[in-house]
Formats: C-alpha cells, sequence, structure tokens
C-alpha cells in the first residue's frame, strides 16, 4: 500500500514537471520613441502599440514603455532582465532611432545630447545590454527585433559616415531580427505603422509557423512594397522550434457578424425610399388630375384623366394611407361625371354654358370668324380668335377660352 502511495505521488511530480515544462513563461518588453527633438518620428510608438497588442494575444506578458529617456530605458531593461529565468521566452522590441559606431549598434533615447561619436555610448543605450541579458539565463529562447535602422539624426557631427545598424552575433538560444539589412536605411513609413512593423503584425498571429518562416514571410512583403530598398535581416542561433502562435492556444474564431441584418436593413430603407418616391409621385398627379378637372372639357376626357390616375397609382403603400384616399377621391369623381347632366340653358340668358344652342352663341356671342366642320362626328368648332365653341349635336360640347373673350361659365 505504500509503494502504491509512493509512486502515485512520483507519478504526480512528474505530471506538474511535464506541464511546467511544457508552459514556458513568456515576457516580453516593447519600448516606441517618437518625440524626438531634431528628427521627431511618426510611427513608432503606433508600432509599439501593436506589436504589445499581439504579443499580449499570443500568451507574453508584456512591458511598454512610450518616448522613454536614457535612464527610463535602462530601468525598463534591467527589471526586464530580472524576470528573465531559465528556459523562459524573453522578447525585446523597440522602435525609434538607433545607429551604429565603430560595430557596436546604440538605441537613442528621448533627450540624448549627441555632437559625435564619444557622445553615443554616454547618452544612448548599448544593445549589447540588453544582449547580455538574455545570455545570462539557461536554455531560453530570446528574441531580439529592431526595427531602428532609420537614418541617423545626429551624423553630421561624425567623423565617419555609418548608415543603420552592424551585424551583430546572435547569442546561442538567440534570434536578431532588423528591420533591413545591416549597414541599410528603414523607412518610417507614410502609413499608421512603419512597413516593417506593419508585415509583422500580419504575420505573428498566423498559427503554426515557425518565427524563421514568419520573418521570412515579412522579409519577401516589405522587399516588394519598398522595391527592394529595403530587406529586412536576421541573425539567428536557436536551438528549437518556436512559434507565436499555436492553433489549441489562439482565441476561437468570431463568427460575431451583423453583415446580414445590416443587408437587410439597407434593403428595407431602399423600399421605403421607393415607396415615399411613390407617394411624392402620385400627389403630384394628382393634383395635376384636380387641376385638369377644372378645365371646360368633355366629361368623357375628365373621366379619362381619373381612370390613368387610378391605373398608374393601383399599389396599396404600405408606408402610408393617403394613397388610398387620393384613389377613393379620384373613383367619387369619376361617379360623379358619369351621372353629371348639364343644365340647359334657355334662350332668355345672358352667357354661354355646356348645352347651349348655336342660337344662343350666335345671340350672346355673335357670329365667329371660322367654322370647322366634322360632320362625320355631328361636330363643329367655331372660332373666337384666340377662343373657341366646340359643338356636338348642334349644342356646345366645351369651350377653350384662351383669349378670355368669351361669355361662357359652367353651370352645375
Amino acid at each position: 500500500m505504500k509503494k502504491t502511495k509512493i509512486f502515485g505521488f512520483i507519478l504526480f511530480l512528474l505530471i506538474l514537471i511535464v506541464i511546467d515544462a511544457g508552459a514556458a513563461t513568456r515576457i516580453a518588453l516593447v519600448i516606441g520613441n517618437s518625440k524626438y527633438q531634431s528628427s521627431p518620428l511618426k510611427n513608432p510608438v503606433n508600432d509599439a502599440n501593436a506589436i504589445a497588442d499581439i504579443l499580449k494575444t499570443c500568451g507574453f506578458e508584456v512591458t511598454t514603455g512610450f518616448d522613454m529617456d536614457q535612464i527610463e530605458m535602462k530601468k525598463a531593461i534591467n527589471l526586464f532582465g530580472n524576470r528573465m529565468s531559465n528556459g523562459s521566452v524573453a522578447l525585446f522590441y523597440y522602435s525609434g532611432h538607433g545607429m551604429q559606431v565603430n560595430g557596436t549598434n546604440f538605441l537613442i533615447p528621448i533627450g540624448a545630447k549627441i555632437h559625435n561619436e564619444t557622445d553615443v555610448d554616454i547618452e544612448s543605450v548599448n544593445v549589447n545590454r540588453v544582449l547580455a541579458k538574455m545570455a545570462s539565463v539557461e536554455k531560453a529562447t530570446n528574441i531580439l527585433i529592431l526595427d531602428a535602422c532609420r537614418d541617423n539624426p545626429f551624423s553630421r557631427g561624425f567623423r565617419t559616415k555609418q548608415s543603420g545598424l552592424a551585424y551583430m552575433n546572435a547569442p546561442t538560444g538567440t534570434i536578431v531580427a532588423y528591420s533591413t539589412a545591416p549597414g541599410s536605411i528603414a523607412s518610417d513609413g507614410d502609413g499608421q505603422y512603419g512597413i516593417y512593423t506593419e508585415e509583422l503584425i500580419n504575420f505573428l498571429l498566423l498559427p503554426d509557423i515557425k518565427i524563421e518562416d514568419i520573418f521570412k514571410r515579412v522579409r519577401v512583403n516589405v522587399a516588394q512594397k519598398s522595391k527592394n530598398k529595403q530587406i529586412p535581416w536576421e541573425s539567428s542561433s536557436l536551438m528549437g522550434d518556436f512559434y507565436f502562435s499555436i492553433k489549441d492556444n489562439m482565441p476561437p474564431s468570431s463568427k460575431f457578424s451583423l453583415s446580414d441584418l445590416s443587408k437587410e436593413a439597407d434593403e428595407t430603407e431602399r423600399i421605403r425610399q421607393a415607396w415615399i418616391k411613390y407617394n411624392g409621385d402620385m400627389k403630384s398627379a394628382f393634383q395635376q388630375v384636380q387641376k385638369f378637372q377644372e378645365k371646360t372639357i368633355a366629361k368623357e376626357k375628365k373621366i379619362v384623366a381619373l381612370n390613368r390616375f387610378i391605373s398608374a397609382f393601383n399599389q396599396n403603400n404600405p408606408y402610408s394611407q393617403e394613397d388610398n384616399k387620393m384613389r377613393s377621391n379620384a373613383i367619387k369623381q369619376i361617379e360623379y361625371w358619369k351621372n353629371y347632366k348639364p343644365k340647359i340653358v334657355g334662350g332668355g340668358s345672358n352667357y354661354i354654358t355646356i348645352g347651349s344652342t348655336k342660337r344662343d352663341v350666335l345671340r350672346i356671342q355673335g357670329t365667329p370668324k371660322n367654322i370647322q366642320k366634322y360632320e362625320s362626328l355631328h361636330q363643329e368648332v367655331w372660332d373666337y380668335g384666340s377662343s373657341s365653341i366646340d359643338f356636338e349635336n348642334d349644342r356646345v360640347r366645351q369651350w377653350s377660352n384662351y383669349g378670355n373673350n368669351l361669355k361662357a361659365k359652367m353651370e352645375y
């Protein structure tokens, strides 16, 4: 029984060791310096923020620093080194100004006062300070990413012209990544991020891709975007495979979407606007028909106009009741004209109206200037200058009083 308990305890310890070994601590220090007095940069703080967010998604405990002076940078690096442990994964990312002097690389803090080469070591931060911290732990995976190869803003006072950063041998278990080849200059970028960091952002979260392959993809895209003026570079002595992200650690892809509802809402609004236009067109047509009803024209023509309106606007508007009212009014007007009988005016009347005889017209209006006869239709048109009177079966059917010289009016 004792042996069984001891064996079980040993097995439990072994399981804990395996679990601990498979879950290496991931820490990162991310720094972005933009607000230089002599040569400010647009993107480093944006770059650093974006990289920090991605590293957090990849399981890193991230410390960030923005627009740091020399003392702040050195303190941050010391604290970063103190957090490293055997078997940990430590990543240092820097975006900002950097330079090389006599083959040694330096990161430029905010507020650095550099007039010549001798000031660099005093005013800036030696990259070897970071590498030394990384080399002090065993069986660790160390990643150093430097987007710091921009043009040297202090080079006017230097005796020798040395562009970009110098090549560095990566200590065992370390990969050093440069935004461009040693001795070359990287672009700060015209967009929200630098060209190099923008491509890192695109690839770091891809699962199950080795770090070397990620940097290779970044290199290809940066070279294409810069037309081969900027070629990212790495120096590696990694002893194993490293993945920023694996499928098991990736958050589930969000299936949340409102695209279908948005399309439906857009379509509903499109239909609503179409019906609003339909209603406006119907109102305009109804007003035209009403004005037409006032004309001195045969009632049959008025009925045609009303029927034409009803036929053109026969759909029920789901957004308004006005269409039903207009159609109903048109139907009532049709019934009115169907049953309408003009009053026949006697010989003693002193004005012309619908149904007046030719004798009445001659007595009231006088002899016309011209008479047009349409015998097959039993119709005549008497012209009185700009005005005219239409007869059918010897009685007034309608008139047009454009000359305003007819003694005529409608009687109901």
